[in-house]
């Protein structure tokens, strides 16, 4: 619908985007998420001040910006070869990674 309203050469064919128009509403959404995993964790006795969203690196900046403003940490993964979407499967290899690497390297990540 979106590469249509833009008159993208083969809307059939675009990729798609993850937000257009409203940065603001965006924001408020990851502000609502962020909220709601605060309190399951806190329902659940776990501790709530490292929240991270998990987003290809091709995402609208407002993402960026909602992890900057409101301490969330982003965690992107890259995107490949013909491959414009974030795939579930190489999202938790890629953050898995990050994680031996984090317990390798602790310094790197204070």
């Amino acid at each position: 619908m979106i590469s249509r309203l833009w008159h993208a050469p083969e809307p059939d064919e675009a990729p798609g985007c993850s937000t257009t128009g409203s940065s603001e509403a965006a924001m408020l959404g990851g502000l609502a998420l962020k909220r709601r995993w605060q309190d399951r964790r806190r329902a659940a006795g776990k501790p709530t001040d490292k929240p991270n969203i998990v987003m290809g690196i091709n995402v609208q900046v407002c993402w960026e910006k909602f992890a900057r403003y409101w301490d969330v940490e982003p965690r992107t993964v890259p995107m490949e070869g013909q491959r414009f979407h974030i795939d579930p499967h190489e999202a938790v290899k890629t953050l898995r990674r990050e994680h031996d690497r984090r317990d390798r390297h602790p310094r790197l990540h204070l």
